[in-house]
């Protein structure tokens, strides 16, 4: 049989713990063939055939949707792009061994008279919906074989995704993982393109879990990939809701879009049990909406009426600032989970127990997990809350909208002695309407600020910093510092500290390029905090 091999996926090095790994194509030898026919079936009765074999006899494995990634026997979904038709690279999919195409009528009429005469093309304008569906069939259905949990939210979806899986290995289950971060495959792992990747991408990742022997897939669903239908057709066993804050208004029309656009996820069609944290006005809502659906999992760590109710304490005497969580089942208050949280701040606590009830929800019991965790609950999520330093105490965390950095600075002031540094700034080409919101949250929290560049892509990093900036106008003059360079302003925050301090560098989190204009250049905010402090404080670096 043909080998079909996808360049996204892992290699076989052992990951680091900033989740980068050698690129190494791994070989997929159990992938069905497909018939042409096939797709054509899925889209409809308006698709169109062109090409000189019939459409029955056409066979392809494996379906991807960047010319760069075909392999031989492939086929090549020509997509409409942000600036370019998929088409356009239709020539260079071929000459890379693609064996068919799927377009769009528009792809085809810009580039059809390129292609040779015998080229097999499916033609439909239902291409972009049904593209999750086409890429299931190409790469056999993986998801069919594996357990699949999927976390939705605006913060906290990717350090909940990776408290499941520590779960899960703990257990002794082999996992897999998709998110923000990374793309993990039971310990190998490669940084991620996307939140959720595209539904070529998704499937094909799924084939490759399959084909390592993974028993569980833990995945971020983002809104866009709900949206979007990234993640069609595959149903969830467990999904999962932390919350819902301003994020992402530059592609949802409002917060009522928004809103709809996660709940998707947890539709009869689209998951089977469901786990919704009720500590907030969106997933009470979202529990409300979801009614008496019977394998739903309700969690409130306030004291509301839910299926598991937990508490906890924070020991602010830890090094980590973490807590001890104990959850309980309604139903059954004579049995609970003990367990220490090993990372700061509340919102790190609703987390743990989302996952832990996801756990919970997908079959296991609390003396499973109690016995195979222990009494202490430290899983490593890089640039989640990320320590770097001790003295001072130097923080990197992916906090990029409001309710994340209030979150963050909060927990961090509990557990700070001396003064709260802050270095962040806005991401380009994004929402601009909370670029002052942020400012005025770190107002309330931080003794210094350092205003610098995030991610501008193609803005003007000079506009967005001064929109920023305007958040600030209750302070007093020099409280905020405008610094055009985010590894000077690293620098400077760290040089003012004293040993009894805090530093929050937010925005990037685990970012190792920072998107300037049309280039990536090379920075991790972990890399430079370092640096920084071995300049400084003499070392200092976890």
């Amino acid at each position: 049989m043909v080998d079909v091999k996808i360049s996204k996926v892992p290699g076989d090095q052992p990951a680091r713990s900033d989740c980068s790994a050698a690129q190494v194509p791994m070989s997929l030898t159990d992938v069905p063939s497909v018939s042409l026919a096939q797709v054509a079936d899925i889209l409809g009765s308006d698709s169109i055939y062109r090409g000189t074999q019939a459409i029955e006899q056409v066979h392809f494995r494996g379906a991807v949707g960047d010319n760069r990634k075909v392999r031989a026997s492939n086929l090549f979904l020509a997509m409409p792009g942000a600036h370019v038709h998929g088409m356009a690279f239709a020539s260079q999919a071929l000459k890379s061994g693609a064996a068919c195409l799927a377009t769009t009528p528009s792809g085809w009429e810009q580039y059809g008279e390129t292609l040779p005469e015998e080229t097999p093309v499916v033609i439909s304008e239902n291409l972009p919906k049904r593209a999750g569906e086409i890429s299931a069939l190409a790469w056999g259905h993986p998801f069919r074989r594996l357990r699949n949990f999927g976390v939705t939210g605006t913060n906290g979806k990717t350090t909940t995704t990776f408290m499941i899986s520590h779960i899960l290995r703990a257990l002794g289950h082999k996992t897999g993982l998709m998110g923000t971060v990374c793309v993990d495959i039971d310990g190998h792992a490669q940084p991620a393109e996307l939140t959720t990747p595209q539904p070529w991408d998704v499937q094909g990742i799924g084939a490759l879990m399959v084909d390592r022997g993974i028993q569980d897939c833990v995945m971020e669903v983002s809104s866009h990939a709900l949206t979007l239908g990234r993640v069609r057709p595959l149903v969830f066993d467990v999904a999962a809701f932390s919350n819902l804050t301003q994020d992402h208004l530059d592609f949802h029309s409002d917060m009522e879009d928004y809103f709809l656009a996660k709940a998707k996820l947890f539709k009869a069609e689209n998951s089977r049990t469901q786990v919704v944290l009720i500590d907030n006005p969106w997933g009470l809502r979202l529990a409300k909406e979801l009614g008496n659906f019977p394998h739903v999992h309700t969690l409130s760590l306030t004291g509301g009426q839910a299926r598991w109710q937990g508490q906890f304490n924070v020991e602010k005497d830890s090094a980590e600032g973490g807590a001890t969580l104990t959850l309980k089942q309604s139903d059954n208050p004579a049995e609970e989970l003990r367990v220490y949280i090993g990372l700061p701040g509340v919102f790190n606590v609703e987390n743990a127990a989302l996952a832990l009830v996801s756990v919970l929800a997908a079959g296991h019991t609390i003396p499973e997990i109690s016995q195979a965790l222990g009494p202490r609950f430290m899983p490593e999520i890089p640039g989640r809350m990320e320590l770097v330093g001790s003295a001072p105490r130097v923080v990197v965390d992916f906090a990029h909208n409001p309710d994340g950095l209030e979150q963050a600075l909060s927990s961090l002031q509990k557990i700070t002695e001396g003064k709260l540094i802050v270095v962040f700034g806005a991401t380009g080409e994004r929402d601009r309407d909370k670029r002052p919101k942020m400012a005025r949250i770190v107002a309330a929290y931080a003794d210094a600020v350092f205003v610098t560049d995030d991610d501008p892509h193609e803005e003007d990093p000079a506009q967005i910093r001064a929109e920023v900036m305007a958040g600030f106008d209750n302070e007093p003059e020099g409280y905020a510092i405008n610094v055009d360079d985010r590894a000077k302003a690293i620098d400077w925050a760290i040089k003012l500290a004293k040993a009894q301090d805090t530093v929050l560098v937010a925005g990037r989190g685990h970012e190792s390029h920072q998107a300037l204009g049309r280039a990536m250049i090379e920075m991790d905010d972990r890399v430079l905090c370092r640096e920084a402090l071995r300049r400084h404080h003499g070392g200092g670096a976890q």
